[in-house]
């Protein structure tokens, strides 16, 4: 059971890893995950007097492909590695995760 949380968990924290910056010990310069990468264009077109331009559209169009992907591998261990863990400590008489 132990290898199954550790590997569950791993899983996990690789998807939030693409989604925000989860090591804050080690900054790198400018915005490096797409949560960030939106929130800096969404300041940028908010600042903004003009309509967004082709450009933000476009880096909107690459967030929002990266996000997408990154919620479907999320669907994926959720309807898997999760599902599994979960009925595998179900046999040990113990509540799910998520429940």
């Amino acid at each position: 059971m132990k290898s199954a949380a550790s590997s569950l968990k791993d899983a996990l924290k690789d998807i939030e890893a693409q989604l925000i910056n989860v090591n804050f010990e080690k900054p790198r310069p400018g915005p490096n995950q797409i949560k960030e990468k939106l929130d800096s264009l969404s300041s940028m077109i908010d600042e903004s007097d003009d309509a967004p331009t082709r450009g933000a559209h476009e880096v909107y169009d690459m967030l929002k492909q990266q996000l997408e992907t990154q919620l479907g591998r999320l669907g994926e261990a959720l309807n898997g590695p999760v599902r599994e863990f979960n009925d595998l400590i179900r046999t040990e008489g113990l509540p799910a995760v998520g429940e």
